[in-house]
């Protein structure tokens, strides 16, 4: 996993991987398609490192764990506060595949709407990109009541004492998993396909951000219905935050 700009590279349109929930999709999607690639995370010019579905998975499963340690409940909000690259995934992933929704936001966010989008959105739980990102959610600590753990993104850095690294907690959710853990197998089995998978809030350009709910059921009916062919082989640069 690395920085910035990534390229998905999805299954021939997910045929055959009609799912109720985007949870359920990951499973199937790393069961069928395993260790073909997913995304690649660009890490010099003209070279990519890809990261496979079947690895992609099980980060999600390994950080999902570790998020259940931490206290994430089922429809719980966890907000990320990042631009894309692959650990954006991962996070999505383990978010999702417990039952919670993610509250995504990119990196060219005012303070002011920091503070209120995390405590509007009820998020205990904020994925951080960036060491200087996480240095002005930290000033902000004071006035965020509802805010229980920081987790830093960045695997090139080492989060300051009291604040969480993903990489750590993929690590931590590994050793539970390998002792027996199955918490978040029996957390997809509860998944409906009406709860929200995402609360996407809007600029805020025109007033205070709004809140834009999203269902499992929204997102897999798009995946059902792709208008377009999408085959293995297919690339696809993301450049969105």
């Amino acid at each position: 996993m690395g920085p910035h700009k990534t390229i998905s590279m999805p299954p021939s349109q997910h045929k055959g991987i009609a799912a109720n929930n985007l949870a359920e999709m990951y499973r199937l999607a790393a069961e069928r398609h395993g260790d073909l690639p997913a995304f690649a995370t660009r890490v010099k010019s003209g070279v990519f490192q890809p990261v496979s579905y079947r690895e992609l998975y099980d980060f999600g499963l390994c950080l999902g764990t570790a998020l259940i340690e931490l206290g994430v409940e089922a429809r719980d909000h966890v907000a990320l506060l990042s631009d894309n690259r692959v650990e954006w995934n991962v996070a999505d992933y383990a978010i999702l595949l417990i039952g919670a929704a993610d509250v995504p936001r990119g990196t060219d966010i005012t303070n002011q709407e920091i503070e209120y989008i995390l405590e509007h959105s009820d998020s205990e739980v904020v994925f951080v990109e960036t060491r200087r990102l996480l240095d002005r959610v930290i000033s902000l600590m004071p006035k965020l009541d509802k805010v229980r753990h920081l987790i830093l993104m960045d695997p090139q850095v080492t989060p300051p004492e009291g604040i969480l690294s993903l990489t750590n907690l993929i690590s931590r959710g590994r050793d539970l998993r390998s002792a027996g853990d199955q918490q978040v197998e029996q957390r997809i089995e509860g998944i409906s396909a009406e709860d929200l998978f995402t609360v996407i809030y809007t600029s805020g350009t025109t007033g205070t951000p709004k809140g834009v709910m999203l269902t499992h059921a929204n997102m897999a009916s798009q995946v059902r219905y792709l208008p377009f062919s999408l085959e293995p082989d297919d690339r696809l640069l993301s450049i969105l935050p």
